[in-house]
């Protein structure tokens, strides 16, 4: 079973997460909007080789903090039970 991990890099510090995990890019792009909300998309990059779907940079406006975030997230395909 083919599953896609949901990565993300937060600019403000660096940290790296995995945010979630789906088995479509439908289901993972539902997934990001729920996690996320309102975002502003940046930059897209398509690749479909090897293990990358894409790439993108998000901008998300945080009202409790009243501060703009920025988010590199990355689909990556992996392989139920294999290395």
């Amino acid at each position: 079973m083919n599953i896609l991990v949901i990565h993300e890099l937060d600019y403000s510090d660096n940290e790296t997460s995995v945010i979630g995990v789906a088995d479509s890019v439908e289901k993972a792009n539902k997934l990001i909007q729920e996690y996320y909300g309102e975002a502003e998309q940046i930059s897209y990059t398509y690749y479909g080789i090897d293990n990358i779907e894409y790439d993108s940079v998000i901008s998300v406006f945080d009202v409790d903090y009243e501060r703009t975030y920025t988010y590199k997230l990355c689909l990556e395909w992996h392989t139920l039970n294999e290395l």
